[in-house]
């Protein structure tokens, strides 16, 4: 299975990065191997985690206020977004064409 990362997934990633990395490089680095961790588990089985809006699944990142939202087709798993659990999920919309 090949995994995609829009580039706005790319954007979100980088902004919460940086956000944890104010707060020590330990803590940053526990973050990007929790999204790492995700991925993988998308990857290994990417029908585990619920359908949202739009026919996206949305995984949780384990220790953190963040979600994984992707679609999974045939052989390739698309990741659109990389949210903060505070933010309105609705922007998701503008990012699915």
């Amino acid at each position: 299975m090949k995994l995609g990362i829009r580039p706005e997934a790319e954007q979100d990633l980088a902004e919460a990065s940086n956000w944890y990395s104010r707060h020590g490089d330990r803590v940053k680095q526990r973050f990007v191997a929790r999204i790492e961790a995700t991925l993988d588990r998308i990857l290994r089985k990417p029908g585990q985690f619920p359908h949202g809006k739009a026919q996206l699944r949305r995984a949780s990142v384990r220790e953190f206020p963040y979600s994984i939202y992707y679609r999974a087709g045939e052989n390739e798993i698309i990741v659109f977004a990389v949210l903060h659990h505070s933010r309105d999920p609705a922007v998701l919309g503008g990012r699915l064409n």
